[in-house]
């Protein structure tokens, strides 16, 4: 019996990627709306909503790094710099 070897091209690593992180914003969707109350509304605790953007921003940094990576012939590096300080700044304010 012969074992078939599977050739991880970037394309492939890169769905990956995306799934990933589209389904970690889901979750995050999901639990800032299980919890609404605690994060955002009178009785929100200290800094709750400023952890639910950061978290966001972040998750959508990563996607959008993902799904540039996924173009052939693009460096993806010029984008994750600029997703980064788009992070940093949103963060900031």
């Amino acid at each position: 019996m012969q074992l078939e070897h599977r050739h991880l091209d970037r394309h492939g690593l890169g769905w990956e990627a995306v799934t990933a992180s589209a389904a970690l914003i889901g979750l995050l969707f999901v639990a800032v709306s299980v919890r609404d109350d605690s994060i955002f509304g009178p009785k929100a605790t200290p800094g709750g909503e400023a952890l639910a953007i950061t978290a966001f921003t972040g998750l959508v940094n990563s996607l959008v790094v993902s799904l540039l990576g996924l173009i052939p012939k693009v460096n993806i590096g010029e984008p994750a710099v600029i997703a980064a300080v788009i992070g940093d700044a949103l963060d900031e304010g």
